[in-house]
């Protein structure tokens, strides 16, 4: 067959595009499709096909509008027909042909890695020349195309499906494989899509802000007059921090002690307890401000009622940090729900069940992958529980971190919120000696490099973001008292009256990240690894978006991560999703092998 020169000229690992080369790809084949130039097969037939969603499977986009438009072309890839003299790849996409093509360009929208290196991505069907004369280079699967594309790929985006389990064909497990050995050599990063779209996220973070704005004009009009008197500002925005994690723990533990976990009443507990958090939040933001504006008690000899000259420039940004990590938490929390959902679709059982139409190439991938079986098991596994598999989540379960607890990663604005409280009182003076510039030029640095921290180790740094939240909190809620054992009640400079308790919490808190990185806490959790293992060999429990005509009928779309409006957390019901063993899938690779459909009747 014919073989485009610019194949043996570019190096195979570069045959790339960009994501906004994949918009374009999207835009025209949506607009062909339209034109009804994407007819449905008889032989793949695709109950989808005409879902704006879904679209048209690959097989059909590659013979319709790959396939000729190469040809016309001169016969190359339609990733070196766009750019000719190829592309580093930073981003791989494992997948199957026998999704809709909408949805797969969706889902790696939304799964696109928060990296600004990440530019370019290699993807098979886009990649490879359709036209013929691939064969030569999958004869030896470890010089093929796509892992040569994997020995410089930064991220690994494993992109599932609404029709077959992508892990049920050898070739996507020999990716897994080789993406398994690079994590472990150079940190490759693997993940399912977990980003939800904007729409959602305001739709379930609108009620919580309106929720906050209630609290705080309820507080600040009417119940600070009640009992707004009795703690100062800062007291109030530490008690109803502390509340409304009191409530939050409360409503889940209850709920999941009633109900258990995975259902979707547990779901809806833990959004509403966001929204009450916000309240919580809101009422104690109201009573503070209703103090800054000089209506509390300046010098009170109660000093857990006064208020410091400045405090305002303290408090104010505390109380929007705390609402930042809150919204922060619920986004984080839809975001698992839709790693969930895909870890689902993933349905994995073994790699020995996994199968290849080429004899010879099956051949050649069960000898290069004997001997580390159990390992992809336990990547695939953990993967399809926790929505990535990367070194940042094994040191941090290693080293005695709960493994739910890894799974969320790091929050950035715990680290800005642990900035104001422990600059609180530094602030404060700042102000009220009338050092604005300061007031703001202090935190400012400081939180640029949090932000570089958390930019070069995002989730190895969750303990210490973590232990300088909580750290933070305890200082400013005990500052106010430090006075009395100090013995001298003036409370104009407490920058400097507190600051042997600050030194005190801060070498606590270097205590405790080095008792955690230096691997002491995992001598009494035991080994992280085992543990995370374990979880992950248990039934996969995940929260799925309904897809039944009568679900759709009701205006329920069916996936988180898509660009319609989401109706809310009612569309969700927990499911488990299986696939017949004996049906055959397509090959990341696009075999031409038959590629029958599962039953839609065992759809969830």
């Amino acid at each position: 067959p014919f073989l485009h020169p610019l194949h043996r000229s570019v190096d195979r690992g570069r045959w790339c595009v960009t994501l906004d080369d994949l918009v374009t790809f999207e835009s025209e084949v949506r607009a062909l499709w339209r034109q009804n130039g994407i007819p449905d097969s008889d032989e793949r037939p695709n109950e989808l096909h005409d879902d704006p969603r879904h679209g048209p499977s690959i097989y059909l986009v590659n013979d319709h509008y790959i396939k000729p438009k190469t040809l016309r072309a001169g016969g190359m890839s339609w990733a070196l027909m766009v750019h000719p003299e190829g592309l580093d790849c930073d981003v791989f996409i494992t997948h199957c042909w026998a999704e809709g093509v909408f949805e797969f360009i969706s889902k790696v929208r939304h799964a696109w890695p928060v990296d600004f290196k990440a530019r370019n991505l290699y993807c098979c069907f886009l990649a490879n020349p359709q036209n013929g004369g691939l064969e030569e280079f999958l004869v030896d699967p470890s010089r093929s195309p796509f892992a040569k594309a994997l020995m410089t790929a930064q991220h690994f985006l494993v992109i599932p499906n609404t029709q077959v389990s992508i892990y049920t064909r050898l070739w996507c497990v020999f990716e897994a494989y080789l993406a398994l050995e690079y994590a472990e050599k150079r940190n490759l990063k693997i993940h399912l899509p977990s980003q939800v779209s904007l729409p959602l996220v305001v739709k379930f973070a609108a009620p919580g802000m309106l929720c906050s704005v209630w609290g705080f004009v309820t507080s600040y009009w009417w119940l600070a007059k009640m009992y707004g008197s009795n703690v100062g500002p800062l007291g109030w925005m530490v008690l109803t921090l502390l509340l409304s994690q009191a409530i939050q723990c409360t409503v889940v533990c209850a709920v999941e002690s009633c109900v258990g976990s995975g259902t979707l009443f547990l779901v809806w507990a833990k959004i509403a307890s966001y929204w009450v958090q916000m309240l919580v939040l809101g009422h104690g933001a109201g009573l503070a401000m209703w103090h800054l504006r000089g209506w509390g008690i300046v010098d009170s000899p109660t000093l857990a009622v006064q208020y410091e000259p400045g405090e305002g420039w303290a408090c104010v940004p505390l109380a929007v940090s705390l609402m930042l990590v809150h919204m922060s938490s619920l986004w984080r929390h839809l975001n698992d729900l839709v790693a969930k959902r895909n870890g689902v679709l993933l349905n994995f059982t073994s790699v020995s069940d996994a199968v290849c139409t080429n004899v010879e190439d099956e051949k050649h991938i069960r000898e290069r992958i004997e001997g580390r079986q159990e390992d992809i098991n336990r990547c695939i596994r953990i993967l399809s529980q926790a929505g990535r598999y990367d070194r940042a989540l094994l040191v941090n379960v290693e080293n005695g971190m709960s493994s739910k607890r890894a799974k969320e990663g790091a929050n950035p604005f715990k680290m800005v919120t642990a900035i104001w409280t422990w600059e609180y009182w530094w602030v404060t003076d700042l102000a009220a000696n009338r050092h604005h510039f300061f007031c703001v030029e202090v935190p400012l640095t400081f939180a640029m490099t949090a932000a570089f921290v958390w930019y070069r180790y995002r989730d190895l740094s969750i303990f210490a973001f973590d232990a300088l939240y909580f750290g933070g909190i305890a200082f400013v809620a005990l500052s106010k008292f430090w006075n009395i054992w100090d013995g001298d009640p003036t409370h104009y400079m407490m920058s400097r009256r507190t600051l042997p308790l600050q030194v005190l919490g801060l070498c606590l808190v270097g205590l405790a990240c080095a008792y955690h990185y230096l691997g002491l806490r995992s001598w009494l959790s035991g080994p992280g690894g085992k543990r995370l293992s374990s979880e992950c060999n248990l039934p996969m429990r995940g929260l799925q978006l309904i897809t039944t005509e009568e679900s759709e009928s009701e205006g329920c779309p069916e996936n988180l991560g898509e660009d319609d409006v989401l109706s809310y957390a009612d569309c969700l019901t927990p499911c488990t999703k299986s696939f017949s063993d004996s049906e055959e899938y397509s090959s990341s690779e696009g075999d031409d092998a038959a590629s029958p459909r599962r039953n839609p009747e065992n759809a969830c």
